[in-house]
């Protein structure tokens, strides 16, 4: 299992719109906020699939699959499959 996570943060935080985070897993863990993340996040699926609980509402994520996560959303995502990867990027900014 790998996990890469390449946080952005220092002169970038004056600019409009920057990104606090972004990375991947090539195996993705269970992830549960029950209060939601400070920022927003934007992931992408590539291989294997997963569910995602959000507002009430169970999807199933499959490979070529985007979802977006509002910041404060409560939400749980978790692995269907013996292997789903993801990429994500957390944006913040005043934009």
């Amino acid at each position: 299992m790998k996990f890469y996570d390449y946080p952005i943060i220092s002169k970038e935080s004056s600019l409009p719109v920057f990104l606090v985070s972004v990375g991947l897993n090539e195996w993705q863990y269970h992830v549960k906020c029950d209060k939601g993340d400070n920022y927003a996040k934007a992931l992408y699926c590539t291989k294997g699939s997963g569910v995602l609980i959000m507002n009430g509402e169970k999807h199933i994520i499959k490979p070529y699959t985007a979802f977006f996560i509002p910041a404060g959303c409560p939400h749980e995502y978790y692995s269907t499959d013996e292997s789903w990867d993801t990429h994500w990027i957390k944006p913040s900014g005043k934009s």
